[in-house]
């Protein structure tokens, strides 16, 4: 999703310009695809602000599960490294359901997925 983000960075930047960070920072999803979000459903319908809050925490996850994105080093846990928990257990991303799948399968969740699938999709158009 963060590739997602910063190829849609990419497509609108002859209007707004690139941000100065793109290639370095791992913090686009929760920056951009809430707006994308809110762009795409709304064409279709209103969208909530209690919609785009659930949206934006599930991109916040999706965000943290880059190791670069440790919430100022509480977070230990990321989809590519082992970590090691407070009682030493080292633990495989593999092996570790992260709390964000089960966002994933909320309303927002699904909805959320359907847009970016669209993004990704128009982008290779």
């Amino acid at each position: 999703m963060e590739k997602a983000a910063k190829a849609h960075q990419y497509s609108i930047a002859d209007k707004a310009g690139l941000p100065k960070d793109i290639q370095e920072s791992h913090n686009f999803i929760t920056a951009v695809i809430p707006q994308i979000y809110r762009e795409f459903i709304g064409r279709k319908r209103r969208v909530h602000s209690s919609e785009i809050k659930a949206v934006r925490n599930i991109c916040r996850q999706l965000d943290l599960l880059n190791p670069a994105v440790d919430d100022g080093g509480r977070r230990k846990d990321n989809c590519e490294y082992p970590w090691q928990t407070m009682e030493t257990n080292m633990i495989v991303p593999a092996e570790f359901k992260f709390p964000v799948l089960n966002s994933l399968q909320t309303v927002e969740g699904r909805r959320l997925i359907v847009v970016v699938k669209t993004l990704l999709q128009q982008s290779l158009v």
